[in-house]
């Protein structure tokens, strides 16, 4: 996010004179650094095209402890759905640059969904997020958002409240580790009964809520899922 003074990725930000249009080299290809106007302030974000017909927004752990779109669980889905043909776009929750609400969060993500319908016309959208961006996506979704599929990674069910999340009507996956004190697979298997049967549960064994040495197997889980 740029407020009137910008501050873009990596504290380098871009004026309205300087380049507008920045391509950054990733593993499977290349993203075009974007800015996503949102009221009177800008999200920053890593949009990669591959497709008019599908595309998947991808959503990062809580900001207040460190989230960023840069996280490695982040950049796992992006490459996965990627590698599967998916245009992809992960950005920063506003709430990287200033402490701000869960709220301002959902109109964040609901701001990048309408970037790629209205600007990149792709109207065939899935949701991926990991803990806090997971959080953040069933909200949307459960207030009737109309997306293809969501992919949850270690939903925060042990963190923050779900109780107002009633039901998830896309099908879709969930992920967590048999270690995870945050995403606890018995507390996220409780929270699947109510939302949705149809919605695939894995687990890794060995895992926390981190993934540390456990990406190879996330990356494995979510390929054969898409």
């Amino acid at each position: 996010m740029c407020p009137k003074k910008k501050r873009g990725i990596n504290s380098n930000c871009l004026g309205e004179k300087q380049i507008h249009k920045i391509i950054i080299r990733v593993k499977n290809g290349l993203e075009e650094i974007v800015k996503i106007s949102c009221g009177n302030i800008e999200l920053d974000g890593l949009f990669q095209h591959k497709s008019f017909n599908k595309a998947a927004v991808i959503t990062h752990p809580h900001p207040l402890y460190g989230g960023t779109m840069d996280n490695l669980v982040v950049h796992v889905l992006q490459e996965e759905l990627s590698k599967k043909g998916y245009s992809t776009l992960r950005f920063n929750f506003r709430q990287v640059y200033e402490q701000l609400t869960d709220i301002d969060s959902e109109k964040d993500l609901e701001t990048a969904i309408n970037f790629l319908k209205e600007k990149k016309g792709i109207k065939n959208i899935l949701l991926a997020g990991y803990s806090y961006g997971s959080w953040i996506n069933t909200r949307v979704v459960s207030k009737g958002l109309n997306i293809s599929k969501i992919i949850m990674v270690s939903p925060p069910v042990a963190f923050l409240d779900y109780k107002n999340i009633k039901t998830i009507s896309c099908p879709g996956l969930v992920v967590t580790g048999v270690d995870d004190d945050i995403a606890p697979p018995e507390l996220v298997k409780k929270e699947i009964k109510k939302w949705n049967y149809e919605l695939k549960f894995k687990l890794i064994k060995g895992c926390d809520h981190f993934y540390q040495g456990y990406l190879e197997e996330l990356e494995k889980i979510i390929s054969e899922y898409i």
